[in-house]
């Protein structure tokens, strides 16, 4: 965690960080200048999807979603017809 940091550059050497939701890649908070270079993140698995949301529930605050084709829910796998709250 970068914390008001100033004038910092993290040289990551052509590493790769292989991050584990919910866990953070680099956190930066209240600071300037910071400069992130030759680094490259993966998650896995990763922590988001892309898709069509397809029913909203107001009452309940929860939604489902179709995963766009070549997308999967990050947790259950394909073809899922997930719900959130």
């Amino acid at each position: 965690m970068l914390y008001e940091a100033a004038h910092v550059t993290v040289d990551g050497r052509d590493a790769m960080l292989v991050v584990h939701p919910p866990n953070r890649a680099l956190v930066v908070y209240r600071s300037r200048d910071v400069l992130l270079r030759d680094l490259r993140i993966d998650y896995r698995p990763v922590p988001y999807v892309q898709g069509t949301i397809t029913k909203i529930d107001n009452e309940r605050s929860t939604l489902e979603f179709e995963p766009h084709p070549g997308h999967v829910h990050p947790i259950e796998g394909n073809n899922c017809n997930c719900s959130f709250s």
